[in-house]
């Protein structure tokens, strides 16, 4: 559930089509982190900023969400 999972542009889980995947080997107790622009709206913007890079954290337009969600998907199969 995508609820539990933190924002972070460097992160170590991926969202793609409803699904959380793992980046890389996760620890436990290590925090999972996934890149929210894939999963609010297309210009949306979050009420807050990425705490890494103070950027704003705007909401992807989906036929690139989708793109760059595939590719990573097939990188890590």
């Amino acid at each position: 559930d995508e609820c539990f999972v933190n924002h972070s542009f460097t992160p170590n889980a991926l969202w793609h089509l409803g699904f959380i995947f793992a980046l890389r080997d996760i620890a436990p107790g290590q925090e999972l982190l996934m890149d929210y622009r894939h999963v609010i709206g297309s210009g949306e913007q979050m009420p807050f900023l990425d705490g890494e890079t103070g950027q704003q954290i705007v909401g992807l337009p989906w036929p690139e969400v989708l793109r760059i969600s595939t590719q990573q998907l097939v990188a890590i199969l």
